[in-house]
């Protein structure tokens, strides 16, 4: 798979506690030719949001206060399908990997992840899976209303 550059540059934010990582990660998309910007938590992501929606989020899932899946619950209720979420983490067991697809994620990528991988999430393909777990990614259906399917029966069992 190679690198390339998207046919159009992506507005991206990049959420993570550990500020290194997150920066790491915007470098790479940058390289990429992607306008990004970092949070540290779900409240400054979805105060960036409010101010100028992305086209995608990668969202750590394992951060205090509010994990990246209570992030991505509270993207849907706001925003709907309108953004790509990609989730993020060190744990590559089958336990995150199912419930970041309960909660709507369009892929699923395990840290560190190479530049491939981070390519491929953004653009919805699906590499070879790697030891490190890399990227798992399934083709969203979106409902008519443009919701995730799996996060609105979430949210129903959830009521």
């Amino acid at each position: 798979m190679t690198c390339s550059a998207s046919p159009r540059p992506m507005r991206v934010i990049v959420v993570d506690d550990m500020a290194d990582n997150a920066e790491l990660l915007a470098l790479t998309l940058r390289e990429f030719g992607h306008s990004v910007r970092t949070a540290d938590n779900g409240e400054d992501a979805l105060a960036m949001m409010e101010e100028s929606l992305p086209d995608v989020v990668f969202l750590d899932l394992d951060m205090p206060q509010m994990s990246g899946f209570d992030i991505a619950d509270r993207i849907h209720e706001l925003y709907g399908a309108q953004v790509r979420l990609i989730a993020l983490t060190g744990s590559i067991g089958r336990k995150h990997r199912d419930h970041a697809e309960q909660c709507g994620f369009d892929a699923f990528v395990a840290k560190p992840a190479d530049r491939a991988r981070i390519d491929a999430a953004l653009h919805g393909e699906v590499p070879e899976p790697h030891d490190g777990g890399g990227v798992s990614i399934r083709n969203t259906v979106r409902c008519a209303d443009g919701r995730f399917p799996n996060s609105a029966a979430k949210r129903r069992s959830d009521a």
